[in-house]
């Protein structure tokens, strides 16, 4: 499991989790968002980065139901899961556009990204 820095800021680095040689959150943001997308993506990241949090709970906030995992909401579809780790670092683990309210299909996403959170902090925290 490697890092990729997505946005260094003032107090916090954004970095997506490569796995071999996927990089969910990377990709996605690299080739899946239009113009449009990637610029409000690319301007929430930092604004995390550069001042430490989100405070508009429309663009960014914790999933109750998974401990230390959080969800970016730049557009109305799309969405990044992540979670802290020491050093400042916020850890991009996956992104996706919800289509639909397919909850069986997103609960799978989270709990996939609840289990990275929780290797990525053993192996890296």
């Amino acid at each position: 499991m490697n890092l990729r820095v997505i946005v260094e800021g003032d107090r916090m680095t954004i970095v997506a989790l490569e796995i071999g040689e996927r990089c969910p959150a990377g990709d996605f943001l690299q080739h899946e968002l239009d113009d449009d997308e990637l610029q409000r993506t690319t301007a929430l990241f930092s604004v995390m980065a550069d001042l430490g949090q989100v405070r508009d709970r429309r663009k960014s906030k914790a999933l109750t139901d998974y401990d230390d995992l959080f969800e970016f909401l730049p557009t109305g579809e799309i969405r990044f899961l992540w979670c802290y780790l020491p050093g400042k670092r916020v850890v991009l683990l996956d992104g996706f556009r919800k289509r639909t309210m397919k909850s069986s299909w997103i609960r799978s996403r989270y709990k996939a990204a609840a289990r990275l959170a929780a290797e990525v902090r053993k192996r890296r925290g």
